[in-house]
């Protein structure tokens, strides 16, 4: 497993650079940042990521997009809201995205005879499928809060990821969103 974090600007710190050696320490190999929104703060995580030796990636919502990346690698874009219309993620894509981000359940209600591969062959499917539901014991957490093994923890939380089931023509994800809200070192991230 390639362990990487998603923070959204909106919510997450600007890491220090004794968090950021905290998470390399654990394992994980890069960032995804949201940049649509707080894009001081996004472009000051995106940094301090990068300085700590994590490469970084951006994702951006479909109504909020930017014309340049910053420090970033590439971008994606967010399809999980309403602003996620078929000509809003036509465009994105077309635009230079790697591919959208979402959840089957998401793109089965809004948008399910879309085939995004057969349209976009070089996209690729960040995907949203978590392990457990925000009320399940969580390993974790219990690990961060009592100094437990941390990356014990995540190794055995993501041995529950479920098998990728296929959706707008993609038959396998390049991204896994799979632990959803959870702060390590001081970060408040998304597991991928």
């Amino acid at each position: 497993m390639t362990l990487w974090l998603d923070c959204s600007s909106n919510y997450a710190i600007v890491p220090s650079p004794e968090q950021v050696a905290d998470l390399v320490a654990l394992g994980f190999k890069g960032a995804f940042v949201g940049t649509s929104y707080s894009t001081e703060k996004a472009h000051d995580q995106i940094k301090a990521f990068n300085l700590g030796g994590l490469e970084t990636e951006e994702y951006q919502f479909p109504s909020a997009l930017k014309p340049t990346l910053w420090v970033a690698d590439r971008w994606w874009v967010d399809a999980e809201l309403s602003d996620a219309t078929l000509t809003s993620l036509r465009n994105a894509l077309s635009g230079g995205s790697a591919g959208p981000y979402s959840r089957r359940s998401w793109a089965m209600d809004h948008l399910p005879d879309w085939d995004c591969k057969a349209e976009f062959p070089a996209s690729e499917l960040w995907d949203a499928r978590y392990v457990h539901g925000d009320n399940f014991p969580c390993l974790i957490k219990k690990a961060v809060e009592t100094g437990g093994n941390i990356r014990a923890a995540i190794d055995i939380e993501y041995s529950w990821l479920t098998a990728f089931a296929p959706y707008w023509g993609f038959s396998e994800a390049a991204v896994t969103q799979w632990h959803n809200s959870i702060t390590i070192a001081g970060v408040n991230m998304d597991l991928n």
